[in-house]
């Protein structure tokens, strides 16, 4: 979203029509964080409703926020920490994984097939990455945060994120290279 910062700024003022913009794209993408520690996709619903609600709460303290999109990255990252630590998680097993990111493509019904399929094998890769660059991993390229937003997410270096993307990027390209390969 390239008008955050003005979106920030008329919520901070009361702007609801700004919010429900702001609403509407936040929300699924904050889902789909949320997913990707592997807790239940109601949990993950209710984390990234609380967290617009929370915004909108403290709209006036908004102003102040440097990174607003990263903002919102860390305070889903921190609820769902918190609810972990709170609650017995459902872990999301290997069956439902296909419902973590679903591509939707318009093409032909074998080329849709093969892109599901290679869809589910990478998204069965990125959950067997290490928890730290499965963060940065997700974060960099399923959210478009910058290294710089996710290392503010993340409570970590912008060096830390590059390597944590390097690693990742081997990690994955060691396990899906012999496959698409064969």
């Amino acid at each position: 979203m390239d008008n955050i910062e003005r979106i920030k700024m008329e919520i901070s003022e009361g702007n609801r029509n700004s919010y429900s913009e702001l609403f509407k794209w936040a929300y699924p993408k904050l889902i789909t964080f949320a997913k990707s520690y592997t807790i239940a996709e109601e949990q993950c619903e209710e984390i990234a409703s609380d967290v617009l609600i929370y915004i909108w709460f403290n709209r006036d303290k908004i102003v102040d926020i440097k990174y607003f999109k990263a903002y919102l990255y860390k305070s889903a990252r921190n609820a769902v920490l918190n609810y972990k630590n709170r609650n017995k998680v459902k872990i999301i097993s290997g069956d439902d994984y296909e419902s973590i990111s679903p591509i939707v493509l318009n093409f032909t019904p074998e080329t849709a097939y093969l892109n599901s399929e290679l869809r589910l094998l990478l998204t069965k890769a990125i959950a067997t990455l290490p928890p730290k660059c499965k963060e940065c991993f997700m974060l960099v390229k399923e959210e478009g945060l910058s290294y710089k937003e996710a290392a503010e997410v993340l409570g970590v270096s912008t060096k830390t994120v590059d390597a944590q993307m390097v690693i990742a990027v081997k990690k994955l390209s060691q396990i899906l290279y012999p496959v698409l390969n064969g």
